[in-house]
């Protein structure tokens, strides 16, 4: 199991939106797997937890990628946490939707918290 030191962390964000926005499904898939041997955990802050992250993973991937091009505005990294303040440009009203995202790796796990306006969700 890899431990993440800050740089693996920021190294891991920055492949993350690269590889949404090149849509390269097995190479995104290929670098969570490696994150989170030991579990996965998605949470959209404000509504019910996700308690399978893999789903959430695919869900967002089969219904958002042909619309969300990602734009990492700033990204933090501090112990083994990692958050990252991003525009989600939507091809369906073409409006940069903000969001914050918290990653925590721990333990093999990785978590993953989403805030996002809850219009944007809809």
């Amino acid at each position: 199991m890899k431990s993440y030191s800050e740089s693996d962390i920021r190294t891991f964000l920055e492949n993350n939106f690269k590889l949404w926005n090149a849509r390269d499904r097995e190479a995104f898939t290929a670098l969570y797997k490696e994150a989170a041997p030991n579990g996965l955990f998605i949470e959209y802050v404000g509504q019910d937890k996700v308690e399978d992250g893999w789903q959430a993973f695919n869900y967002m991937w089969d219904n958002y990628i042909n619309e969300i091009q990602a734009d990492l505005m700033q990204l933090l990294v501090n112990g083994n946490e990692g958050v990252c303040y991003v525009h989600n440009n939507s091809a369906r009203d073409g409006v940069a939707h903000p969001s914050i995202e918290i990653y925590k790796f721990q333990d093999g796990q990785l978590h993953i918290r989403y805030f996002h306006n809850t219009e944007s969700l809809v």
